[in-house]
């Protein structure tokens, strides 16, 4: 979105909830309504910081598989670790690692 025109922008902002605020009911049946509302040819559309982070998070990660599969791994001392695809969490196998194991084995 942004990255695809240099007109986007992003502005973030905090709302509070509608909690001990009079016409809560009303301003909750206005915003049902315009959800199912068509938006017009000039609106802007709004997302969440949420979405916004799985969204790049999800991109990172099939960028960096897609690398790491288009890449010769060659016959070395990390050729067991290199048959790992990539992850942005650790592997079940690291978690179940003691850590003084663990940060040996990172370290090397």
């Amino acid at each position: 979105f942004l990255s695809c025109n240099t007109l986007n922008h992003l502005h973030i902002s905090w709302i509070p909830g509608h909690a001990k605020i009079n016409g809560n009911e009303i301003a909750d049946t206005l915003v049902k309504e315009a959800t199912t509302m068509p938006l017009p040819d000039n609106a802007t559309t709004t997302t969440s910081y949420a979405f916004e982070r799985h969204k790049s998070w999800t991109l990172l990660l099939e960028e960096w598989t897609t690398h790491w599969h288009n890449t010769l791994k060659a016959n070395s001392f990390f050729s067991p670790a290199d048959r790992l695809p990539p992850s942005l969490k650790p592997h079940s196998h690291f978690c179940e690692t003691k850590w003084a194991i663990y940060g040996r084995l990172i370290q090397c």
